[in-house]
């Protein structure tokens, strides 16, 4: 019996023992497969360089080892080092787990709290920005602008009269405006200037220039002071060339040349001059805008080393970015994206590229991060929002980007019948949508006004809308051409109703396409009637240089302008044609001239007189039709609208924007002139753009113009989890 009890006991002993030990192995075996996990976590993340998998092994090791404190706490410390390059915001919650779960691992918890300070005062700052200019404020309107590479000035083009189209900059110390070049617009050998781009050093400036009387474009470098030369003259007519940026070194410039077929070429031009160096071409689509250069079509910016072009293309319709080597001459799509995605410009440390986007649903400001071979890492990210928004350039200072919003809307405005002096406050008619309608001009009868509406925010989509003044429902019609030329394009001022208060009238380039050249374009008349709601097209074929036009009494021919110069086939005037018969007669020719360009014409309520704006000289004509004697003459402002006339034909008033906003009228008979301020509360810097006399002489309508043009420099471009 106590044998068998002595076995018993040995037994339960023994196995006891046996359990002892192999709990004593299990653990050893345990934390030895812990560490072997751990470093094998370490040597993905360290030899190979796989992050994304290192996490994996260290989030399993914190599943399966969770009582191996030592062990866990340390694979949760490297998750936080792993992210610190995947991801910002993920670094630092991983490294406040490792404070929170492992309190007790000194070693593990001095060095989270170390890296999560260090992240902590490197956490992203937020992007402010330096308001550089204003038109408002400045009153100094500045087109195509460059920010310098040290920031202290934006260089720009300048449009004014009488000083012509030169390129200026602003100097960000002082505020002042210097000009580099002088050029006015009547003098012979002079012309315009466009797109001005800075060399490296800032201490000289490209451009390209054309002379009004030469169709020949050429590409200058002048420095600050205005000692310039040309590097290339386009000897072939309607050929253009303009700078994009110089490259590195300052002994190369990045150049697109726009050839009479309209194939645009992206290439290098020397600053020595010589032949221009191709380095892609495309041929864009027939609608493409070509005024001044061809960013509609392609927009580019060199890299910092000089070795990459990024720049955006249009096709079908939508604008891609892509990436160009220059050494080895192949371009590549920067990322592949059904988004509108344009105006890339790349960041001085070549390390990102930022761009405009509409892929989020609405335009903004996106970047990219990229790879030293030119391609793409990652994906894109936004930056800031960005509507009305257009990128300038990037320097070391930030992003520089202007903003452009413009509203038009249409007004009335009681009246004095026998002054024009206002006589009350002005009020918005009840049309929506806002902010898109513009050329109101009464109906014969006062009972109704007309004027154009971009109803839908549609490119080259525009409606005429016939408003009831007393009340009642507006009626709308679609503009029977696709050529405008804009949301709100000057085309527009030659808006008229028809003698008889039937219907209304304009004119439009012909065709879906454009023609092989501006002097090949034509116009065609159009006149809607209301009462069946049809158009009806006249194809007089008037030359593109004739526009602008206004009704015969009698509804049966009509009058134009004719634009040009002495050398012309057709010589310039104010021209009178009959409809059934097509015969012209000019009621009216320039007696001195070189380039003459008329604005707008209006005949007075009774069809006895005309009234014109003549660019050259900058003045207003009053005209007999029947004899073409010409009965006043006005100093007129820099961009005249069409004069609107009184009821009984004695005064013309036009709008002036100056230091405020005025109503100017001017007496027929003797060429005085008196002057009324307009109080627009609506909006802040408004202008009158166009205005018209209402029949009974009791009210004005005119269509008001809010713009807002500001140009900013965005620092701190990209977040710190992204750099």
């Amino acid at each position: 019996m106590r044998h068998s009890n002595h076995v018993r006991n040995v037994s339960f002993a023994f196995m006891a023992l046996l359990l002892l030990g192999f709990v004593v192995v299990q653990e050893t075996w345990a934390q030895q497969s812990a560490e072997e996990l751990y470093e094998a976590a370490i040597l993905k993340k360290e030899a190979d360089g796989d992050l994304e998998g290192a996490v994996k092994l260290f989030r399993e090791i914190l599943a399966s080892f969770p009582d191996n404190r030592g062990i866990a706490a340390k694979a949760q410390l490297q998750i936080g080092m792993c992210h610190e390059k995947l991801g910002f915001e993920e670094a630092l919650k991983a490294y406040k787990l490792v404070l929170k779960n492992y309190g007790d691992q000194a070693e593990a918890v001095s060095i989270a709290r170390a890296r999560l300070a260090a992240l902590e005062a490197r956490k992203v700052k937020p992007t402010f920005q330096n308001h550089l200019y204003s038109w408002a404020d400045d009153d100094f309107l500045l087109e195509s602008m460059s920010l310098s590479p040290d920031g202290t000035k934006l260089l720009g083009i300048h449009i004014s009269m009488p000083t012509g189209q030169n390129v200026v900059f602003k100097d960000l110390t002082t505020g002042k405006f210097e000009f580099i070049t002088n050029f006015d617009w009547e003098s012979e050998g002079h012309g315009w200037t466009y797109n001005p781009v800075w060399s490296p050093d800032g201490k000289q400036v490209a451009f390209n220039f054309g002379v009004w009387k030469d169709p020949a474009e050429e590409l200058q470098i002048s420095d600050l002071k205005g000692e310039s030369r040309t590097i290339h003259r386009c000897e072939i007519k309607a050929e253009s060339i303009y700078p994009i940026e110089w490259f590195p070194g300052g002994r190369t410039i990045l150049a697109i040349h726009i050839t009479k077929e309209k194939t645009v070429r992206l290439g290098t031009l020397s600053v020595q001059g010589g032949v221009f160096s191709s380095l892609y071409e495309t041929e864009p689509q027939k609608r493409a805008n070509f005024n001044a250069n061809a960013n509609s079509v392609i927009k580019a910016d060199l890299s910092p080393n000089g070795k990459y072009v990024v720049f955006h293309e249009l096709k079908e319709g939508i604008r891609d970015i892509y990436v160009l080597d220059v050494a080895e001459n192949a371009v590549k799509a920067l990322m592949d994206s059904p988004a509108n995605n344009m105006q890339p410009n790349w960041s001085p440390d070549g390390k990102h590229i930022a761009f405009m986007s509409d892929r989020g649903g609405t335009d903004a400001i996106w970047a990219i991060s990229m790879n030293p071979d030119g391609s793409a890492k990652g994906q894109p990210f936004v930056v800031r929002p960005g509507q009305h928004t257009n990128l300038v350039n990037w320097t070391a200072q930030g992003l520089c980007y202007t903003e452009w919003i413009q509203m038009v809307d249409v007004f009335t405005m009681p009246v004095d019948p026998h002054t024009g002096a206002p006589a009350g406050k002005a009020k918005q008619i009840n049309f929506r949508p806002t902010g898109r309608n513009s050329f109101p001009i009464w109906a014969p009868d006062g009972k109704h006004l007309a004027f154009v509406s971009n109803l839908h925010g549609i490119p080259n989509e525009l409606h005429v809308v016939i408003y009831p003044t007393s009340g009642g429902e507006a009626r709308t019609f679609l503009v029977p051409s696709s050529r405008i030329g804009g949301p709100m394009p000057s085309s527009m001022l030659d808006l008229r109703w028809l003698p008889d208060g039937s219907g209304v009238s304009l004119s439009a380039l012909n065709g879906k396409e454009p023609a092989a050249s501006m002097d090949e374009e034509t116009r065609t008349l159009f006149a809607l009637d209301l009462d069946s709601e049809k158009w009806q097209t006249w194809n007089i074929d008037l030359k593109h240089k004739s526009s602008h036009t206004d009704w015969r009494k009698d509804g049966q021919g009509f009058y134009f302008t004719r634009s040009g110069e002495k050398t012309d086939p057709l010589a310039p005037g104010i021209v009178e044609r009959d409809l059934s018969t097509g015969k012209e007669r000019y009621i009216h020719r320039p007696e001195d001239f070189t380039k003459v360009f008329y604005p707008s014409i209006r005949c007075s309520r009774d069809f006895s007189k005309l009234a014109f704006c003549q660019f050259t000289g900058r003045k207003i004509f009053v005209l007999d039709i029947q004899s073409g004697e010409i009965l006043s003459e006005f100093k007129g402002p820099m961009f005249p609208s069409p004069p609107s006339w009184s009821p009984d034909g004695k005064h013309l008033m036009i709008p002036m924007f100056q230091q405020n906003i005025q109503l100017h009228v001017l007496s027929i008979a003797d060429g005085s002139k008196k002057s009324y301020d307009v109080d627009m509360e609506f909006f802040p810097n408004s202008g009158i753009a166009v205005l018209d006399w209402s029949p009974d002489g009791t009210q004005i309508a005119f269509a008001s113009t809010y713009t807002k043009f500001d140009t900013y420099l965005l620092r701190n471009v990209i977040p710190e989890d992204k750099k």
